[in-house]
Order: structure tokens, then sequence, then C-alpha cells
């Protein structure tokens, strides 16, 4: 028995070790693609995105228990506490579901839920779901 495993630990002793694990590619993105995703990761704006939007919607906002937030406006990701390069929109979040936005050079602070739709020549706010609830019927 301890001549076997003798034998099986010297064989073992003999196999190369296998090479450095290769870098994973990304599979499912064009080159194009690729590079507005680490613009956008970076915090830069991609080219030709500098239009200015008639409205603001707010689609959603998440914060860790370490107070770090992320809000999501127009479908554009904003770390809270940093300008958006492209939208020159600052966020903080107030509650669960519910952020202020900064607009433009004023620095007004606006108040708006999730699922609002804020008109930015009024200022009137519209909600989404009407009702500001969703029901399901089973």
């Amino acid at each position: 028995m301890r001549r076997a495993l003798l034998i099986g630990f010297a064989a073992l002793a003999q196999v190369p070790v296998a090479a450095p694990a290769q870098e994973l590619k990304r599979l499912f993105f064009s080159p194009a693609e690729r590079l507005a995703l680490d613009a956008q990761r970076r915090g830069e704006s991609p080219r030709g995105e500098e239009k200015v939007a008639a409205s603001i919607r707010l689609d959603g906002t998440v914060q860790t228990a370490r107070g770090r937030a992320t809000v999501w406006v127009n479908g554009r990701t904003i770390v809270a506490g940093k300008p958006d390069p492209a939208t020159r929109i600052a966020a903080r979040v107030d509650a669960p579901g519910a952020a202020s936005l900064t607009l433009g050079p004023s620095g007004e602070w606006v108040g708006i839920r999730a699922g609002v739709d804020l008109d930015l020549a009024s200022g009137a706010q519209r909600d989404l779901v009407s009702g500001g609830a969703v029901r399901v019927r089973r």
C-alpha cells in the first residue's frame, strides 16, 4: 500500500504545472459596443450623445449599506454625488425609490420619485403608473 502511494506521488510530481490562465475576453459585444461600455464605466460620455432631453424620468435608485448610491435617469446610470458628464445631472438618494436631481448650472435640487416623468419646460411631474400602484390579478 505504501509503495503504491509512493509511486503515485512520484508520478504526480512528474506532471508539468499548468500554464497560467488566459484573460477572459468579452464575447457578446462588438468592438464599438465595448468601447462605449468602457467609456461609460469611466464616466465619459460616448460620442454624439450631447442631446438635451425635454423631460427627465427617474427609473430607479439603489443604496448600499455603506451609503454608496446609484440612480438611473432616462436609462443612464448616475453615481450619486458625481455629476454625469454627458447630461450634467447630479443625483442623491433621498429615500428608497426617491431621489433629488440637480439640473444644469442653476444648482437647484428637484425631488422626484421612481416612475415619475419631470417636464423640464414646465416643471410638472407626471406619474407614469396611473394611480401610483401596479395591481396584479390572479
